[in-house]
């Protein structure tokens, strides 16, 4: 994700919304008071960015069942965190970095230990468009965890978050791609790589999941 310094989400300027979410990395989740005094707002702000950015689909209900945490950040907004106020790139590199993570997505794939695994991938943004320079690489990565895998380390899998570990595993720390299971409504999401089938010649348009 590529963010300018001006920019605001759901109301909130996104630099210090980024701080906020690069110090929950330890704890998963957070409640609306931690909003409130980490970005320094008043009550009736913080739970109106609340309900805004539920609505919006960047967080959702924490399933923390001891009650610490209010909210969880869903991979829309947590790409956020590892967002920069990166410049554009060329075409060729765009198609490189696709590439890079579809070579990673059948890397891990293959591995018989793996555990999850990609099913698709998808683009939308600035990639279907002709201009001279981009931003960011936009994905939609739909994963599933490997049954195999979680036959084995079922005792321990509550603790584990395969997904996340996956997704972060694509993305190798490379600043201009972005990796959501959400993209915004309205989105051009077309489907450029499948599991069984490899690399689209012809990427499929598909309707992003309400």
């Amino acid at each position: 994700m590529r963010i300018q310094k001006d920019m605001q989400i759901c109301g909130l300027p996104v630099s210090a919304l980024r701080r906020f979410l690069r110090g929950l990395v330890p704890f998963g989740g957070f409640d609306t008071q931690d909003l409130q005094r980490e970005l320094g707002l008043d009550e009736a702000l913080a739970t109106s960015a609340i309900a805004e950015l539920l609505k919006e689909g960047y967080i959702c209900r924490h399933p923390d069942s001891d009650g610490r945490h209010e909210w969880g950040v869903n991979l829309k907004l947590g790409a956020l965190a590892a967002a920069s106020f990166t410049k554009p790139i060329s075409r060729k590199r765009l198609e490189e970095l696709l590439q890079g993570v579809i070579d990673r997505a059948e890397e891990n794939n293959a591995n018989p230990a793996r555990a999850a695994e990609v099913v698709s991938i998808s683009i939308f943004g600035s990639y279907w468009r002709n201009q001279n320079d981009y931003g960011d690489l936009d994905l939609v990565v739909e994963t599933r965890v490997n049954e195999e895998w979680l036959a084995v380390n079922w005792a321990m899998a509550w603790n584990l978050n395969p997904r996340h570990d996956l997704v972060r595993a694509l993305a190798a720390r490379r600043p201009h791609i972005s990796i959501t299971d959400m993209p915004p409504k309205g989105a051009d999401l077309r489907r450029v790589w499948s599991k069984g089938y490899g690399r689209l010649k012809r990427p499929a348009r598909i309707s992003p999941k309400a």
